[in-house]
């Protein structure tokens, strides 16, 4: 008689949570039968990254750590036999932006203008998605920003307003990780008066020295 083989299977269910700019909590129902381990492997879709570790056979989640931030991986987990492995369960996470990445610069504001430069974005990034509208309401605007580029310019702003800013890395597979933040244009300057022109003429006395006398004369180029 030959000797009855337990049943076997993959785990199912495969579930992320906690994810950090860095890692990222893996976790599945149980495989069936006696699983003597799991084997986890990820790797990222944006460059040569990967990784493996294996867990004991009566886990159900683990933390996958070191990873690189606004990265896609894909997770497989299979659960191992004495006699044979499991089919892979696989899933995809994309982990989150580090702190400065979630954030932009604002500078060289003006009245009507203002650059907004971003931390670029990981992976081939289509295009940028920036869009602007002001605090207290208005209409939005959106721009499509090539996908190489870090800043530039917003233009066509109102004096005196504040503007909620976000940049949308665009990829094949939808949006990645925004970064946000906040502008406010200057002051509209108005060209000040003319000042008045000195002119200064030269009279004789009667001795031959010169005198110089200063007189404020309007600018006739008003």
């Amino acid at each position: 008689m030959f000797p009855l083989i337990s049943e076997a299977g993959p785990p199912k269910d495969l579930v992320t949570s906690e994810v950090t700019n860095t890692s990222f909590r893996a976790s599945w129902t149980p495989a069936p039968g006696n699983v003597q381990a799991y084997q986890v492997y990820w790797k990222s879709l944006f460059s040569e990254e990967h990784g493996e570790k294996t867990v004991p056979g009566d886990a159900t989640s683990t933390i996958l750590e070191g990873l690189t931030s606004e990265t896609r991986y894909q997770v497989t987990v299979i659960a191992t036999y004495s006699y044979k492995d499991s089919d892979p369960l696989t899933g995809l996470e994309t982990t989150d932006a580090s702190p400065a990445a979630k954030s932009l610069t604002v500078s060289h504001e003006t009245e009507q203008t203002m650059k907004v430069t971003w931390i670029p974005a990981p992976g081939n990034v289509i295009n940028y998605r920036l869009k602007y509208i002001p605090t207290d309401g208005g209409k939005e605007v959106v721009l499509k920003i090539p996908g190489t580029t870090t800043s530039t310019i917003m233009k066509r702003l109102q004096p005196i307003t504040t503007y909620n800013i976000t940049v949308l890395p665009i990829y094949k597979r939808g949006e990645g990780k925004p970064r946000q933040g906040v502008g406010t244009t200057r002051t509209l300057v108005h060209n000040s008066a003319h000042t008045p022109q000195r002119h200064v003429h030269q009279t004789h006395s009667r001795d031959t020295s010169t005198r110089h006398s200063a007189e404020t004369c309007p600018d006739t180029s008003i």
